[in-house]
């Protein structure tokens, strides 16, 4: 609905009846299209009160939408501030005397020219930024005065609501409408950032020239060749924002006085050697220079009061020393925070995107060995999540969800040549995808988070703020990353190496706010069935990751016994690690099928495939030999009694159920085999070819056993 149409709302030929029905439709209209830009919403009243508990019942639901307002018809449009909503903003008031535009000017701010603004009802104007970083706070008056910050754990009044029926409304500045707010890609001003956990205002612009007069000190020398490394090597496709990083970093420190201006001049000449082009890195430099010029550093305490010559080289120690004054100094305080109890209708549902495998801000894990089909079966499930349709008879969230795909072995036209052709199978349409899905290879984006150099462990925040970055910017529920090996320069029989590589992608799942597949294979196991710990890494990689499943080649057995053509195009998919579910039994038998392009091309696919029904597979003489058995002798009808008459089945059979073993200690097979035996038992009761009775045991205590019906005796 355009601006002109809303205003019409409020005009006289309207009556008050008339108006409120419009107003209702229009905010039921609005609400909706912010929920499936992947915005949560809620109501809120006249007086800018929520109607509900926005923190937690805030929703994309369009069902729950509509409750809300045919409930409250006139209420206006909630919006949490911060990582679910994927947005900032920066409040700029106009009213009772106070002028937060007049305060920016005063201060030498300026907003970005591209940022969303939205016109409110008082004559001031809310400007809308990415959220990209963790831990940035609301703020009222810190930058200035009549200039508010509305960040994690805030909200946001959004257009086009209006206070009151007749009254002005809150509308878009611009030519904008309400998908702008689903594509924010404007970072927040530097200047923005006071209001973090230190609350340290940030000084007025002073003009750049009255910087770096002065020598280059030793603390701001090891800076230097800090942040020349940093620009210098680079990961591709990473070296403008590397540029960017340590510009703004080195402005700081010639604000400060630790550098000279001309010395700053120095990553030029790192851009250089990385072959960046010489305009667009100089207009990085500028960019991050300048920002950073506006936040002056200077070196900590430790380090000016040491004996390193002013000029001269400090010595390595007297750099760690200072970065780790520096990291003291930024750390957050830790304390002990008092625990008070919730209601329990208040306590928030755990956020499952795909079965029990998939859940926002953790890290799952799928293993098998190499040819099974792993990566064909990830990027079957990354369409049935961004299409939100069963095709693998996996219950999805809905509404679709946005899932980002990284393939670090395979070129971009072997994955174009996969998805078209499940694509094809599953019968999907441009529709079904409708830019929910995002394609990367790492032959030309090569992703490394962390590395060893000598006996250290470096985790790049390079690359892990891009991926944070890329993920809140395109609003991503569902990142995956295929195979985990080759993310990272890692010994995999380091325990530590890998526990740190894991943690620092559950940061990325935290941080960006959606779940984190990692693609990972086994060790070799000569024949044996996988488990989770035959995962490369061992225990530590499945120790880290909270849902890990596993996959398994079908056997020539397994075959024989499920009524399969070929075992080699079959595999079972087992969950054997579920921290946040309860545990079960979960198994998914897959085949592969092969499908034919136009281009003659043959590019295998995944499908779920369902055994037969698995009592056709005990024969008549089985069944008769059972049937003695269970005449001659008590036989429990509980599978937890170690005289379980199914362990009877399973060795008339001939297949192995586990005898003895707990549960969680069987094989998937093993768990596959006993569901087997109880298909078996369950039909032969359905079909009164066994009975189950109260029957003496051994102890002669009194319990259900199996027996022969009389008729089926005869």
């Amino acid at each position: 609905m355009e601006y002109g149409e809303r205003r019409a709302m409020s005009a006289p030929s309207l009556s008050p009846e008339e108006r409120n029905t419009a107003l209702t439709a229009e905010m039921i209209s609005a609400a909706k299209q912010y929920a499936a830009a992947g915005i949560p919403v809620f109501p809120v009243g006249g007086n800018k009160v929520p109607l509900v508990s926005w923190s937690t019942e805030a929703t994309k639901d369009p069902d729950q939408i509509e409750k809300w307002w045919r409930r409250w018809p006139t209420a206006m449009i909630g919006a949490p501030t911060g990582p679910r909503s994927g947005f900032v903003v920066l409040d700029v008031d106009q009213k009772n005397g106070i002028d937060g535009h007049s305060t920016l000017h005063t201060l030498g701010f300026s907003i970005p020219k591209d940022a969303v603004e939205v016109k409110t009802p008082s004559g001031g104007s809310h400007y809308y930024f990415g959220f990209w970083e963790s831990g940035l706070k609301n703020s009222a008056g810190k930058i200035g005065s009549g200039i508010d910050l509305r960040a994690e754990g805030g909200m946001i009044i959004l257009p086009p609501s209006r206070p009151t029926i007749s009254g002005s409304d809150y509308h878009f500045a611009h030519a904008q409408n309400f998908g702008a707010l689903s594509q924010i890609a404007t970072p927040l001003p530097h200047w923005a950032y006071s209001t973090k956990a230190t609350g340290t205002s940030y000084r007025p612009a002073l003009p750049i020239n009255t910087f770096g007069t002065g020598a280059t000190t030793a603390y701001g020398q090891a800076a230097l060749d800090r942040e020349f490394e940093r620009v210098s090597t680079a990961p591709a496709g990473t070296a403008n924002n590397s540029l960017n990083v340590a510009a703004h970093a080195i402005g700081q420190l010639v604000a400060g006085g630790e550098i000279s201006r001309t010395d700053a001049n120095c990553l030029l000449e790192a851009a250089s050697q990385r072959k960046m082009d010489d305009v667009e890195a100089a207009a990085t430099f500028e960019s991050g220079f300048r920002a950073g010029c506006n936040e002056p550093r200077s070196a900590p305490t430790s380090v000016t009061n040491g004996t390193a010559p002013i000029g001269g080289k400090m010595p390595r120690t007297g750099v760690a020393r200072a970065l780790a004054d520096e990291a003291r100094k930024t750390s957050p305080v830790i304390v002990p925070l008092p625990f008070s109890w919730i209601e329990e209708k208040h306590v928030t549902k755990r956020d499952w995107l795909y079965g029990k495998h998939l859940i926002r801000k953790f890290v799952s894990a799928t293993v098998s060995a190499g040819g099974i089909g792993k990566s064909i079966l990830v990027q079957t499930e990354a369409l049935a999540m961004v299409s939100a349709k069963k095709i693998l008879d996996v219950s999805v969230a809905q509404p679709p969800l946005r899932v980002w795909y990284i393939n670090l072995e395979d070129p971009i036209d072997e994955l174009n040549r996969r998805f078209v052709a499940i694509r094809k199978y599953f019968k999907l349409n441009d529709a079904d995808v409708a830019g929910r899905l995002f394609v990367n290879s790492g032959r030309d984006t090569p992703i490394t988070i962390a590395e060893k150099a000598g006996d250290k462990i470096i985790v790049s925040p390079h690359v892990v703020r891009q991926l944070v970055e890329g993920i809140q910017r395109n609003k991503i529920d569902v990142l995956i990353i295929d195979p985990f090996v080759a993310s990272h320069r890692l010994p995999e029989n380091d325990n530590t190496a890998i526990e740190i590589a894991i943690r620092t992608w559950s940061d990325i799942a935290e941080r960006g706010n959606c779940a984190i597949e990692l693609v990972h294979h086994a060790r070799k196991q000569n024949g044996e069935n996988l488990t989770a710990e035959s995962a490369r890494g061992g225990s530590a990689f499945a120790a880290s990751c909270r849902e890990v499943r596993v996959l398994n080649r079908m056997t020539e057995n397994d075959a024989a016994r499920l009524g399969a053509e070929n075992h080699r195009s079959h595999f079972l998919a087992s969950s054997e690690k579920q921290n946040m579910s309860a545990s079960s039994d979960q198994q998914d038998w897959y085949e592969m099928k092969t499908v034919t392009l136009e281009n003659s091309d043959d590019v295998g696919i995944v499908t779920r495939w369902v055994p037969p029904d698995m009592a056709i597979f005990a024969s008549d003489q089985v069944l008769r030999s059972v049937q003695e058995k269970f005449e001659a002798s008590s036989y429990r009808a509980n599978p937890q009694s170690p005289d379980w008459g199914g362990y009877i089945v399973a060795n008339e059979l001939g297949i192995d159920v586990g005898q003895g073993m707990t549960r969680v200690n069987k094989t998937g097979p093993q768990k596959a085999a006993l569901r087997q035996v109880q298909g078996v038992l369950g039909h032969w009761l359905k079909t009164g070819a066994i009975t189950v009775v109260e029957r003496a045991n051994h102890k002669r205590e009194m319990k259900k056993c199996y027996a022969v019906p009389k008729k089926s005796q005869s």
